[in-house]
């Protein structure tokens, strides 16, 4: 399963591509979440182990089926 980015997102992700951090706030519904997987990907992509946190086990088993498949990629809840 592939999420397709709005063109806000894809900028904002390419914007964002070369930097240590940053800081993404939007209320709910607004990406922050698809913005971080799509981040990680790239990462795991890149071939460095990379763990996705998110806030509750529902999402994070829904992330990792949107993210199966992707190597170096491990997401879990706290």
């Amino acid at each position: 399963m592939r999420i397709k980015l709005t063109e806000q997102q894809s900028r904002l992700l390419r914007s964002i591509r070369m930097r240590k951090q940053a800081l993404i706030c939007g209320g709910a519904g607004t990406g922050k979440t698809l913005l971080a997987l799509e981040r990680a990907r790239d990462i795991a992509l890149s071939g460095r182990a990379t763990l996705l946190v998110c806030y509750n086990s529902p999402l994070a088993d829904y992330l990792s089926k949107v993210a199966a498949g992707t190597p170096n990629l491990q997401i879990m809840t706290y």
